[in-house]
């Protein structure tokens, strides 16, 4: 039994808060009480027992009279049959209440521990309740709000009320029973709306006056705004002046008018929101859209007018409210088409660019002013028409989406003195809830008019006011305001303004997903032909294709529609896209079709969806667009409440796991212990599978309390092997330990489970209560590998007899329906549904699930949770590592590992001014510079051969003062070197393949490709299935997706099936032989040069480079690829064991025969070395192309001066016979003329030159160090 939390409310009151069975005053806590001669387990029993019994369900009834379990009991109560919601309203409370009197009238030891509460509040604290709790959970910080809970407590009061009655008998010593008339007054079981949730109102200046909470009262069934102290004497002042001046023209004519006429003037005052703002007037929209239909719905108010009007204090914004009585309607625009269909010669369309007002206010009434909240934002873009800025865009965690603020919106600012990323005050217009907001304009609720891309304002958020100037920011990044990573330094203030400015990047990165794909939707008539609809944007420009490409994608989930703004009726999968050019005079132009399979038809309430879906086949209307994945939410909540640090100041373990999170304390650990490696041993036998920098994290990690590791691991060094035997030892000496192991992806949660079931035993991870759960569209696209995980997915726990016997019927219609749609239709597959049922059914002691499911997840199959283990972290962003940590209490102990020099979190597609200092990349940086957080680092490599793991160490490791050592032999990565394969130099697994080529460009993604480099991945890949094996390994790894899709297409011709990757999608992925393609080169043909920052991304060319276990090829631009500084590095020290070789190794391969020199270099049949010499080409040095040795042209063709001719054909012009002066590139030797770039003689090469003296050329070559 467990005594409530007690905690002070800011308002003093005393609160004893309570939530769970582990609670006494739970109506799940299993206690024995007797009523009318049957005993019960619960109240929850009697209270379900008797709902059943009153609405005639007795097989229900028996079902819950039979059962112990009081989580199964609730879930056979909410689905009783024939359920009348408002009869059992009038009698709920008094079945609660006569359960709860007999609780603890026959429980003493229970009705003690009430008593011990004293005078304090009794409090069910759970957000999941609006009713019977108090809306918020019990760990959160906002419990101690009393004023502010959204929930109404309903069950806190009833046992408040049964404690002082019960203390009245004790006190009388007599006998009572419980008055049930004299029962407090209970508010009605009804649907609620959350209060405002909004941070404290600032000193509100005359230019953001509300509106008085009585002029927009709440249904009777909703608590009133009017509890909040956020109105002001100017604001009531408002409200009175507009009541009465509405009761003096009422006054004036009802003595003169009918009664019938009476409402008829009353209605010729009529509210208008502002919903756009402009610089010489705003545009208003009626308040109440269903109402006053024959007024305008939007009206044009100039300023003039406004200023001469009662209640005028400051320009209008959006959100204030204008009372309108005369205006004028607008020629041509008094009927307004609400979309595109609508629109003819005589009617327009209500937006287009701004909204079209359909007449001119020219009488004002009163103005009355938005109430206003005050919040930190940051400016993120500015647009400009014709080199004028016309606004700029703002974004700020009260607002619910990001904003257009325009020059009458700044005060005290100049908008062409803005920069992108400055820090400003944004002002906050409240609207009332369901009200519509976009980026430029808001609308009332129920208005007819709307796009469908707009957002539902949620309580707590609403528009752009005014922006002003804010206070200088000392932290700062290349001159840019950064807000992440948080340093020890910054004060708590300073934190919650960080908090509240990554509240608002969390909240854009939904808001400009979803904007993308309302803007690339289809909307139209589809064709439905062999069971697709084929969807058509025609003669489309570039610029469109390549914005539909960036939504639409092969085997992504879509939704059908009948309008944008109804739920969709059915769900699809994109089968293929076809892009295709037209003829057109002009600009080129494309046709774009997507090819949907419909996979399941959803049913809707008061709609004939099967009769939705027929229309569309038959040609009717439809809308389709991508599934938008929802989930950030609570994320953004949880910045925006300043969770992470207000919860960091506590005392228990997850307020210290925070403090480390958040740098906020300092510490230096100068107890260094001599390292014992038989005392390591002794914690666990399964210590002894780890080296000795992986028993370091893991000792951490089974110390004695609350323990945050980050662990450094580079590529191959076995980080998940640690996971997984840290996880096992816990398992095994942690006695009710429950872990989650969360990875940014599928596929490498996929390798932890089986890792984790490697070094566990099959019979063992079953026993330990393991499930694994992934995505839809994991399980439809990667379903072999996943399911070798089958028996530790949801698809076989559902059916485990712990499950079974615990069963209700409509819980096992619901389980079938899942393993259904497993086998047939897994994308329709509800993960978060079927885990929270299993959590209630069974007892979870891991649970593997990816980062975004486990946000979705934390109040269910994730909760009390003890151990967090965080794989691949630097694709996880410091948002969702410190939301998890905040909505999991019970943790005591966190494992980060990942490698801070791998390819971190994907944000391309966001404003540049969002990648860094906003917490929405890699969480890896906050963890280095915390002294609280343990670091350790894995140094043994057991993924590539020896020598790659020195050239990889040497080129991206070693410049940070790290290094990396190989854990293999070369025995054991000798696939390559011990075969048929005719390697440069035989002991070395590295081939550094010079193929210089043209670049070409996609005219749509404008990605490049490389037309020379891909014939030579084709033909190693050939010699590689001929001379090594048909089933090795092989992924070819591409720097740009159009040289990705140009080999893939290749590939197809051949029916090769191999696998073509990009960088940032093979990342934590590994295979036996890479053939690394880069594309770039120093031919600047087109304008497309060797300028590229791919070859300067540090990060993405370590994951490139370290993917290989057995062998890599690396085709490109040698010359070229020297412009990074990793790819420089590894090329320098792999020029060491190897060396660089071009057309004439292909033809080599080609061949089929080849020898050695004394040296072990390759030598083609007829004796020629193969090695591609590099050598700087003397400046205004004229050369003459001459053919290789091979009898075979290389084609480097330059572009002519002037436009092209041939079009997309141009590529393969051959090069006109005079070549230009091409500084750096790299030549090949032919048969017909020999010349020495050392000395400028011919008849011989570099490497022949005497002037070398064997010694200039050989002391850094790979003969000079004598391994080989």
């Amino acid at each position: 039994m467990k005594q409530p939390v007690i905690t002070t409310a800011l308002d003093g009151t005393k609160l004893a808060l309570f939530f769970t069975k582990v609670f006494v005053f739970s109506n799940h806590f299993n206690c024995l009480l007797t009523i009318d001669g049957i005993d019960y387990c619960c109240t929850e029993q009697y209270y379900m027992y008797y709902k059943a019994l009153l609405f005639g369900d007795f097989e229900s009834a028996q079902q819950i009279l039979s059962t112990k379990n009081a989580a199964l009991i609730k879930r056979i109560g909410s689905r009783i049959r024939n359920f009348d919601h408002s009869k059992w309203r009038r009698v709920s409370i008094l079945i609660m209440a006569i359960a709860n009197w007999f609780k603890y009238r026959q429980n003493p030891e229970l009705r003690k521990m009430l008593f011990q509460t004293g005078q304090s509040l009794l409090v069910e604290a759970t957000s999941r309740d609006l009713y019977w709790g108090c809306g918020v959970d019990i760990h959160s910080p906002r419990i101690v709000e009393k004023n502010r809970w959204p929930g109404k407590n309903v069950l806190g009061i009833i046992l408040t009320d049964i404690r002082t009655r019960l203390l009245k008998i004790e006190m009388e010593k007599r006998q009572h029973i419980l008055d049930l008339n004299n029962l407090v007054e209970f508010p009605p079981l009804s649907s609620t709306i959350l209060p405002t949730n909004s941070p404290k109102s600032t000193n509100i200046p005359p230019s953001a006056m509300s509106k008085s909470s009585a002029d927009n009262s709440p249904p009777v069934n909703q608590p009133s705004c009017s509890t909040s102290s956020c109105s002001t004497s100017n604001i009531q002042a408002s409200a009175i002046k507009r009541k009465e001046m509405e009761k003096e023209k009422i006054n004036e004519t009802t003595e003169e008018m009918p009664k019938e006429n009476v409402e008829e003037k009353e209605k010729k005052i009529v509210e208008y929101l502002i919903c756009q703002v402009e610089e010489n007037g705003v545009i208003g929209a009626r308040f109440n859209p269903t109402t006053n239909k024959n007024w305008p719905h939007f009206v044009l108010i100039k300023n003039e007018l406004a200023e001469k009007s009662d209640g005028f204090v400051a320009k209008l914004q959006l959100g204030d409210s204008v009372w309108v009585s005369e205006f004028e309607w607008r020629e041509g625009y008094k009927v307004l088409a609400k979309n595109a269909g609508e629109v003819t010669r005589y009617r327009k369309i209500w937006f287009h660019s701004r909204i079209n007002s359909q007449a001119t206010v020219s009488c004002i009434e009163f103005i009355s002013y938005a109430e206003r909240v005050e919040c930190s934002g940051v400016v993120i873009k500015i647009k400009e028409t014709k080199d004028v800025r016309s606004c700029c865009i703002v974004i700020a965690s009260k607002l619910q989406v990001s904003t257009r603020c325009y020059r009458r919106q700044l005060i005290g600012l100049n908008l062409n003195e803005i920069e992108i990323g400055q820090l400003v005050k944004v002002s906050v217009a409240k609207l009332p809830a369901n009200f519509l907001v976009d980026e430029s304009y808001v609308l009332p609720h129920m208005t007819e008019y709307k796009i469908g891309s707009e957002e539902v304002i949620q309580q707590g958020m609403g528009t752009l006011g005014t922006v002003e100037a804010h206070g200088p920011w000392p932290y700062k990044r290349n001159g840019k305001n950064i807000f992440y990573p948080l340093l020890p330094e910054m004060t708590q203030n300073e934190v919650e303004l960080s908090e509240g400015i990554m509240s608002a990047a969390i909240g854009f990165s939904y808001e400009d997903e979803r904007r993308k794909i309302v803007e690339n939707r289809f909307e139209g008539i589809a064709i439905f032909v062999d069971e697709l609809f084929r969807l058509g944007f025609t003669e489309i420009d570039s610029a469109k294709v390549k914005n539909l490409k960036d939504v639409w994608n092969e085997d992504d989930q879509v939704v059908l529609k009948s309008e944008m703004h109804l739920p969709s009726f059915a769900s699809g999968v994109i089968r293929k896209i076809e892009v295709s050019q037209v003829q057109s005079f002009g600009n080129k132009r494309f046709d774009f079709w997507i090819s949907v399979r419909v996979v399941n038809v959803q049913e809707r309430k008061n709609r004939d969806v099967e009769e939705e879906l027929e229309i569309a086949k038959d040609g009717g209307f439809i809308v389709v667009h991508p599934f938008l994945f929802k989930g950030l939410e609570s994320r953004r909540e949880c910045f925006d409440l300043n969770m992470p640090s207000t919860l960091s100041l506590q005392d228990t373990n997850q307020g210290r796991l925070l403090r480390a999170l958040l740098a906020r304390e300092f510490e230096v650990d100068d107890d260094v212990e001599d390292w014992d490696a038989s005392a390591v041993e002794r914690i666990h036998p399964l210590m002894r599978l780890l080296n000795r920098k992986q028993q370091e994290t893991a000792k951490i990690l089974l110390e004695e309390g609350c323990k945050f590791v980050f662990q450094q691991a580079p590529p191959g060094v076995g980080k998940t092997h640690v996971a997984s035997v840290v996880v096992a030892i816990m398992l095994s000496i942690v006695t009710n330990v429950k872990v989650a192991v969360i990875t940014a992806a599928n596929l490498p949660l996929a390798k932890l489970a089986r890792e984790l079931e490697e070094v566990l035993g099959s019979p063992e991870m079953e026993r330990s209560g393991a499930v694994a759960f992934f995505s839809g569209y994991a399980k439809d696209k990667y379903f072999g590998m996943i399911n070798e995980l089958r028996q530790h997915m949801l698809v076989t726990k559902l059916k485990s007899e712990e499950v079974l016997r615990n069963l209700g019927n409509s819980d096992m219609k619901e389980i079938d329906q899942y393993c259904e749609n497993f086998e047939r239709r897994p994308r329709l597959t509800n993960e978060c549904k079927m885990g929270s049922l299993l959590a209630e059914l069974s007892r979870l002691r891991i649970v593997f699930a990816t980062s975004s499911m486990a946000e979705a997840m934390v109040n269910s199959s994730l909760l009390d949770t003890s151990v967090l283990i965080f794989d691949e972290a630097t694709q996880g962003s410091f948002t969702e590592l410190a939301h998890l940590i905040c909505r999991l209490p019970k943790l005591e102990k966190v494992l980060v590992t990942g490698d801070q020099h791998q390819l971190g979190v994907h944000l391309q597609n966001l404003p540049k001014c969002l990648h860094y200092g906003f917490g929405l990349e890699s969480m890896v940086e906050q963890l280095v510079l915390s002294t609280l957080v343990k670091h350790t680092r894995l140094t043994v490599c057991y993924r590539m051969h020896p020598l790659l793991v020195e050239v990889v160490s040497y080129a991206s490791y070693e410049s940070h003062g790290e290094n990396i050592e190989a854990g293999r032999g070369e025995d054991e990565r000798a696939l390559l070197t011990t075969s048929r394969f005719p390697l440069p130099m035989q002991n070395c697994p590295i081939v550094l393949l010079n193929i210089v080529g043209t670049c070409r460009q996609d005219i749509i993604s404008h990605s490049l490709t490389n037309d020379e480099q891909t014939a030579s991945a084709i033909q190693l890949i050939s010699s590689l299935y001929e001379k090594v094996s048909p089933n090795i390994s092989v992924v070819v790894i591409c720097l740009y997706l159009f040289q990705k899709e140009c080999i893939q297409k290749e590939f197809e011709k051949l029916n090769w099936n191999v696998l073509v990757v990009s960088v940032d999608g093979y990342q934590a992925q590994e295979c036996d032989v890479v053939v690394l393609v880069t594309t770039r080169s120093s031919n600047r043909s087109g304008g497309l040069g060797d300028s590229s920052d791919f070859l300067r991304d540090d990060c993405r060319a370590t994951v490139a480079l370290s993917r290989a276990k057995h062998g890599l090829f690396l085709v490109g631009d040698i010359e070229t690829l020297r412009g990074g500084k990793v790819w420089s590095r590894f090329i320098d020290r792999a020029s060491d064991f190897t060396m660089v070789v071009g057309q004439e190794y292909l033809n080599v391969l080609r061949s089929g025969s080849c020898k050695r020199d004394r040296f072990g270099q390759l030598l083609s049949a007829s004796g020629r070395v193969v090695a591609n010499f590099v050598d700087e080409v003397v400046p205004q040095q004229q050369q003459q192309q001459q053919p290789s040795t091979s009898g075979m042209v290389r084609n480097e063709t330059w572009r002519r001066d002037g436009p092209s001719t041939s079009g997309a054909e141009d590529w393969k012009r051959q090069a006109p016979n005079v070549w230009q002066q091409w500084q750096g590139t790299t030549f090949v030797r032919t048969d017909q003329m020999q010349q020495c770039y050392k000395c400028g003689g011919h008849g011989h090469i570099a490497r022949e030159c005497m002037e070398n003296n064997y010694g200039t050329w050989r002391k850094d070559s790979w003969r000079g160090r004598g391994k080989y």
